[in-house]
């Protein structure tokens, strides 16, 4: 073996054994420099440092105290070129080449080698890790499309930039991409078109005496009929106030008031804006004041009358007695609801983001039905279906589990104190992964056929879990979308394999556009690590009374008309078309979907 010995050691030349060594040097990335520079540059600078090939790289890596180094190698292997074009012949001194073929496993999450006598005549890619095997031919194209680039006419290579050299992705994969990013379109012909339709319209005569709404604590039932007909007194009542707000504050714990008092504040055309009346004054005096609005109007219970009287004035209306049995007032037959239309905003949800201070999300109707929509096309829930309502009302998530139900005619079940109990009396639900590490064996839900997680990221371990536990027949999906973009904006009906293991957030909900950008606003390649910007139907107009950071978020979308919305969520695209995403851009941290 001659490589490897030109090292400053004694004796190096009659040493027996390899001496090759890997000799790492640093390459400063300049976008704006030309390619062809920037290569010969690299090119000394790597003939410079074979001198040092006798120093070792654990050594080198001690002396930084960074490892590892690097997690990719690119390898030129000219000695494996010989041997193929001299397998046959034999040396002056009777050796003979023999290619035996094999590539060395190596334990980097990439490594690339190629072999070239002349011109470039073999290219080995090895991949480790969580990459799937749909990433090799994503990274031959690109590294073809960059060595065309190189030695092509147009344009002349000695002009490329080394941002544009990099940033070339592929003529089909760009295609994938373009449409990935667009996501599908659906018109929804005859479908509801406000939220509160999921309610009152398309239910026949008798499913009008089935049971939409259950409590377990207290034991309540509201078949849909009582359901309408209480949401409509609630409607009346606030149609009847002399007040110019459109907000309404939903002052309330998890409680069938405060399901009735959505649906009535909806009917009568004003906007929702829940808060959970158990979070901190602070708390709720930020959300209040981010909601920009001296005189709302605010529904909730005796319990919670004092409370709400200090935090946001007199004009109180306490709803207990529409919420206590089935047996009940009229709505009078000369009442007509206010004309509504889908871009009128239905919902202000509070998210404090990476500053602490609860920023007021409007939400309009058409986005919250398009979600839906979208959701219920996928579930397949069961007939019949019981679904619980598990999610903080003050949480957007609390929409899904409300709405899909109603919508497919099913029973809200309103959790009780003891999640693990209320999980045995249902058919489907939504939980964040925090909730959902905390019920136990899922074999303890034979009855459970969906499960939607959401809010946070889904760990590997706690899918798999859920997804092979013998006696559990659920199916498994996995949600995300910032309030900002509706909801949700993206879906995947999580299934665990050997070969991937990653749980992604799937693909958008029809009418939802998703683009992984980089800073300059440019598309990324297949599995090059971007932020994940929405766009579509559900992205909102911007924060109540907040045009600073609105504008940092929120600007025209480039691609499609309307807004785009910067999530601030790190996110790649995979082979097949599903985006996985990677965390923050920030130091944001959820807990609990917060």
């Amino acid at each position: 073996m001659l490589t490897g010995r030109d090292g400053e050691i004694d004796g190096v030349d009659e040493m027996v054994g390899l001496t090759v060594n890997t000799v790492p040097f640093r390459v400063t990335l300049n976008r704006s420099r030309l390619a062809y520079s920037w290569l010969q540059e690299i090119h000394t600078q790597s003939g410079a440092m074979l001198s040092h090939g006798h120093i070792g790289l654990l050594e080198i890596e001690s002396w930084v105290k960074q490892k590892p180094l690097f997690q990719s190698m690119l390898v030129n292997d000219k000695s494996r070129a010989q041997g193929m074009k001299h397998s046959s012949a034999v040396g002056e001194e009777g050796l003979r080449w023999v290619n035996k073929g094999g590539y060395n496993e190596v334990g980097y999450p990439l490594t690339a080698s190629f072999t070239e006598d002349g011109e470039i005549n073999g290219m080995h890619i090895q991949l480790s890790g969580k990459h799937g095997s749909g990433y090799y031919s994503s990274l031959v194209a690109y590294l073809n499309t960059i060595l065309e680039t190189l030695i092509g006419e147009s344009p002349p290579a000695d002009h490329v930039t080394v941002g544009s050299l990099l940033d070339q992705i592929p003529g089909l994969e760009l295609e994938h991409i373009q449409t990935w990013s667009q996501g599908t379109c659906a018109l929804y012909d005859g479908k509801p078109r406000l939220v509160h339709d999921f309610v009152l319209q398309g239910k026949l005569p008798s499913q009008l005496n089935t049971i939409a709404l259950v409590s377990l604590t207290p034991p309540l039932e509201f078949t849909y009929c009582v359901l309408i007909t209480r949401a409509q007194l609630v409607a009346q009542r606030l149609m009847a106030l002399d007040t110019p707000s459109r907000f309404v504050i939903l002052f309330f714990e998890r409680s069938p008031a405060f399901v009735l008092s959505m649906l009535g504040t909806l009917i009568a055309g004003k906007t929702c804006v829940p808060m959970d009346a158990t979070h901190t004054s602070e708390r709720l005096t930020g959300m209040y004041q981010s909601l920009g609005e001296t005189q709302p109007v605010v529904l909730t219970s005796q319990e919670y009358r004092d409370t709400a009287e200090k935090l946001f004035g007199d004009d109180i209306i306490c709803v207990d007695d529409l919420a206590q049995s089935v047996v009940g007032n009229l709505v009078s037959s000369d009442w007509n609801p206010p004309p509504m239309t889908p871009a009128d905003v239905a919902f202000v949800y509070f998210t404090s983001g990476s500053t602490g201070k609860p920023k007021a999300v409007p939400v309009r109707h058409e986005s919250v039905v398009n979600c839906i929509l979208g959701w219920c096309g996928m579930l397949n829930l069961p007939p019949r279906c019981r679904f619980l309502q598990a999610m903080n009302i003050g949480f957007d998530s609390s929409l899904f589990e409300l709405f899909t139900t109603f919508h497919s005619g099913g029973t809200v079940v309103l959790q009780s104190d003891d999640l693990m109990v209320s999980l045995g009396k249902v058919d489907a639900c939504v939980l964040t992964p925090s909730m959902l590490q905390a019920v136990g064996n899922p074999a303890e839900y034979p009855g459970l056929r969906v499960l939607v997680t959401g809010g946070e990221p889904l760990p590997f371990a706690l899918a798999e879990k859920w997804s092979q536990t013998p006696g559990c027949q659920v199916q498994l999906f996995n949600g995300y979308g910032p309030t900002e973009t509706g909801v949700t904006s993206h879906f995947d009906q999580v299934t665990v394999t050997r070969n991937d293991r990653v749980v992604t957030i799937g693909r958008t909900i029809p009418n939802v556009q998703c683009y992984i950008l980089d800073d300059a606003l440019d598309v990324v390649p297949i599995g090059v690590i971007g932020e994940i910007c929405i766009g579509g139907v559900g992205v909102c107009y911007g924060y109540l009374h907040d045009e600073e950071r609105s504008r940092d978020v929120f600007v025209p979308n480039p691609f499609a008309p309307g807004m785009l919305y910067h999530t601030g969520d790190l996110g790649c695209w995979l082979p097949d078309g599903r985006v996985y995403c990677m965390g923050r851009k920030d130091n944001q941290v959820k807990l609990r979907g917060f």
